[in-house]
């Protein structure tokens, strides 16, 4: 999320995981952009959001160097609905699921309760499952089995990328 604190976890999670790990902001995964979230008068996103090179600063400066100095997606249209929001979610979710599956790599989404909650609906274990909540720094793992054959394949399509 370009959030700020999203951008702080963001951070924090970076130095847990090591060295190599590559920050991006994604504008796809921030906050419902919308009057249930926002209230009734549209923000300015430039007075929600900080600059990209105050993000960059920011993380540099607590030790986080890899940072892609640009933001991914889309910012969302106003008035956005929480079912929009949500399927915002989804689509994004299921986008980086996608690209860790060709690519073989990991990653780690820091992003919003509601987001949370979408990405969450649509993992198989949850199937006719609502979620009502996601409590304050909420979260889940998922994990899937990688055979040989997709190892393999994943390494090939990720030679020589970043």
């Amino acid at each position: 999320s370009p959030y700020m604190r999203c951008v702080q976890t963001a951070v924090q999670l970076c130095l847990c995981i090591g060295p190599n790990v590559r920050l991006m902001i994604d504008n796809e995964l921030g906050e419902i952009y919308g009057p249930a979230i926002m209230g009734d008068d549209e923000p300015d996103p430039l007075e929600l959001l900080r600059p990209p090179e105050d993000i960059v600063k920011y993380c540099s400066d607590h030790g986080v160097s890899s940072v892609c100095s640009r933001r991914l997606g889309t910012w969302p249209m106003w008035p956005e609905t929480v079912s929009q929001g949500r399927l915002r979610f989804v689509k994004r979710f299921l986008q980086y699921l996608q690209r860790a599956r060709v690519t073989g790599r990991n990653f780690v989404l820091v992003t919003h309760g509601d987001a949370v909650a979408a990405a969450l609906s649509v993992m198989p274990a949850m199937e006719n499952r609502p979620i009502f909540k996601v409590n304050f720094c909420g979260f889940f793992v998922a994990k899937a089995e990688v055979t040989e054959t997709k190892q393999r394949s994943a390494s090939t399509i990720s030679d020589g990328e970043e």
